[in-house]
């Protein structure tokens, strides 16, 4: 048996269902825990529903099998003289590494922003991937702008990365300006779509940059941004797992997509980006794919 914890926001849980959908491909036995993102302090809930994935859920006494769970000193102990053999946790941030495909009797915990955990089945997982369908009269009337344009999605993300060490100056104003200025010079007649959960400072980031801007989806409706940036012919992303998926989610081949050339501060991060990525760095310096 295989337990994979989920937690973190929907982009991280859609890499969690990734390896969980993989583990069962390969014929494991796997469950997930959910419990994390029960808990009251958590900000962060199950959204893979919304996306129209399940999973099946570990019972208590599974976790607590193979990996206690309790704060009692009972639960302490076999924790820590348990932990090398029943809880694999992932050290080398974004980098694959295929114990996690290997292991079996064990509790995994991590992010797993690797496309080498699931890229043999990512058509069956992006099939499993269902959208809500959109009855929202804003949504509908800009879905209907994306289509009709030579769109390209922009995604800033501020919000919880405006004071977070590891993620601010990453996507900055040249990072943003450039990756602008390197569409319009190999497109015409594009349309910009600028995602952001701050909009006036996404407004002010860009200069008043003329575009559609999004910034409508609230709450529990915000994962219809993810679809949204989907549904764009062309992309700029931010250093964020709800970007990546938004991006990954485009199957054309012909896209030209731009990511910043730093994903976490003080991290390598060389195997989060797609081959076909073009990249800039915060000050705005051109990595072109080869």
């Amino acid at each position: 048996m295989i337990i994979v914890r989920f937690q973190g926001g929907i982009g991280n849980q859609l890499f969690q269902y990734a390896l969980y959908r993989k583990l069962r491909h390969i014929g494991k036995e796997v469950y997930a825990d959910l419990n994390t993102l029960r808990r009251s302090e958590e900000i962060r809930s199950y959204e893979l529903d919304k996306l129209g994935l399940s999973v099946e859920e570990a019972p208590l006494e599974a976790i607590n099998k193979i990996y206690p769970r309790g704060n009692d000193i009972v639960s302490k102990i076999a924790r820590n003289s348990l932990y090398r053999n029943r809880c694999i946790k992932e050290r080398d941030f974004q980098k694959f590494d295929p114990v996690f495909l290997n292991s079996d009797n064990v509790f995994l915990s991590g992010y797993w922003q690797n496309e080498k955990y699931f890229e043999d089945i990512g058509e069956d997982i992006y099939q499993d991937i269902e959208f809500r369908p959109i009855n929202e009269k804003q949504n509908e009337e800009m879905l209907k702008k994306i289509h009709a344009s030579n769109s390209v999605s922009v995604h800033i993300r501020l919000g919880d990365y405006i004071n977070n060490p590891l993620y601010k100056d990453i996507c900055t104003k040249e990072y943003y300006l450039k990756a602008i200025e390197l569409i319009e010079n190999r497109l015409q007649n594009v349309s910009f779509f600028i995602i952001s959960d701050n909009i006036s400072e996404a407004h002010e980031l860009l200069g008043g940059k003329k575009a559609e801007y999004i910034g409508f989806n609230k709450g529990d409706a915000s994962y219809y941004d993810m679809y949204l940036i989907s549904q764009c012919k062309h992309h700029i992303m931010a250093n964020s797992s709800f970007s990546w998926w938004g991006v990954w989610m485009d199957r054309s081949s012909d896209n030209i997509v731009i990511a910043p050339s730093i994903w976490e501060k003080g991290i390598k991060s060389e195997e989060i980006w797609k081959e076909s990525w073009n990249r800039i760095s915060p000050e705005g310096e051109v990595f072109l794919r080869s």
